[in-house]
């Protein structure tokens, strides 16, 4: 696609955003195999490469900066041979009221960003002013480690044609095209998918830094040395649940507790003198005294007998390492030992497999970190005369009555005052 044609309508509307926003409930990288990517530091300078680069002097003319970040070729072998990938950015105006970096991704695929970020900053307006606005270039595209396969024409928007004639023509001309690539650039296809370029994405993130470094920076200190918070001390054992709690839900008011939360822990690491927010107090509670001590123990009660787990505990070491970096702060949190690897007691009759015709109604947000929706649907599918309603779009726990969706609510009212269920399963937005 030529540049000149992308209006900024179709601009703004093909925005992705993949940077690090305020709230945003990923994690910086550990200490695993990418550490070395995530932690290298990017220098930026000058964008012109010479008289005829046309969009390396557009971006310095707008003020822009470039770089190049290093990335594995083999994600699943990282210490091996690395390529580059290109960004250009524009540092946000409005720096009183900064978010952080946003990465600009056109889809396509492969279609070139570094050029755009003047124009992205144009669309965005007065959004755009506070982000620092990131034009990556996809793995083998544009700028970063480009590869060229030496085309002489090309197999896009050409038809099959009117007879086999013309059809057998198109095979000749793909498979010609396909001995072309392999001949000159066999050892990089393997690697040229969409699934690296978003590692890829992830990596600049991390190099980027931002709202989520900081929740890695905040749980390293916490496990130097526990953080003081009000009548705590808060280890890195407990920063994870202190960080989720508010993730259960998208709220506004979810998202302000996160932000909340975020800066009592970050203040307290660098040495400040804090107190919990409510919400934060009540985990805290919950947590490190005795306070929650009957629910807890009856949740857990239920839990061991529902269902065996493995009592060795190298067990779950090995678990937790072996996600570790992929998830660095919420896998220790998720696949921990509990006491069920002790519980005096195991379960007194085999585990009930649910399959059956009831006609029961299954609720589901799309979104939901705790009842994911694979759980949702394969509940539906083990009860094979149920209907189920996915309220799409949205990270929540609760659905029905919770969230004020009328589609949701008035389904659900409509099977509770008939008992009758819906003709088919439902998607609100």
């Amino acid at each position: 696609m030529n540049r000149t044609r992308w209006s900024t309508a179709a601009l703004a509307a093909g925005l992705v955003v993949g940077g690090c926003l305020a709230g945003a409930p990923a994690v910086a990288a550990g200490d695993g195999p990418l550490a070395p990517f995530h932690h290298q530091r990017i220098a930026w300078h000058g964008c012109q490469r010479g008289p005829q680069d046309t969009d390396g002097q557009a971006l310095d003319e707008a003020g822009a900066q470039c770089a190049d970040v290093t990335v594995p070729l083999d994600y699943a072998r990282p210490g091996r041979r690395t390529i580059t990938v290109a960004l250009s950015r524009l540092r946000a105006t409005d720096t009183a009221h900064r978010i952080g970096a946003m990465v600009i991704n056109l889809g396509g695929p492969g279609i070139p960003v570094l050029p755009i970020v003047p124009l992205a900053r144009a669309a965005a307006g007065q959004t755009g002013a506070r982000f620092d606005l990131i034009g990556l270039d996809q793995r083998f595209t544009g700028r970063s480690s480009p590869l060229d396969c030496d085309w002489p024409e090309s197999w896009i928007s050409r038809s099959a044609g009117a007879d086999r004639r013309s059809f057998d023509r198109a095979v000749a001309r793909s498979r010609d095209l396909a001995r072309r690539c392999a001949q000159r650039h066999g050892d990089l296809l393997p690697y040229a998918s969409t699934a690296n370029a978003a590692r890829d994405m992830d990596v600049v993130r991390a190099a980027l830094g931002g709202q989520l470094s900081t929740v890695d920076a905040v749980y390293r200190a916490a496990a130097r040395h526990p953080l003081r918070v009000g009548r705590y001390l808060v280890d890195e054992t407990v920063v994870p649940a202190l960080v989720l709690d508010p993730l259960t839900d998208d709220s506004p008011a979810s998202a302000a507790a996160l932000a909340d939360t975020v800066r009592v822990l970050a203040t307290a690491a660098a040495g400040g003198t804090v107190e919990p927010t409510p919400e934060m107090a009540a985990t805290l509670a919950g947590t490190l005294t005795g306070s929650g001590s009957a629910l807890h123990s009856a949740q857990t009660a239920i839990m061991c007998v529902d269902g065996a787990v493995p009592r060795d505990p190298e067990f779950y070491w090995r678990d937790i390492q072996r996600h570790r970096t992929e998830a660095p702060l919420f896998g220790p949190l998720d696949r921990n030992i509990t006491p069920c690897a002790f519980w005096p007691t195991g379960p007194v009759e085999p585990q009930i497999r649910v399959h059956n015709a009831v006609p029961a109604l299954v609720v589901n947000a799309a979104g939901d970190i705790g009842a994911t929706i694979e759980m949702g649907r394969a509940m539906h599918a083990a009860l094979t005369g149920s209907r189920m309603i996915t309220l799409d779009g949205v990270r929540t726990h609760g659905v029905y009555l919770f969230r004020g969706n009328g589609c949701v609510d008035d389904s659900v009212n409509a099977y509770l005052n008939t008992g009758v269920l819906p003709g088919g399963d439902l998607t609100c937005d």
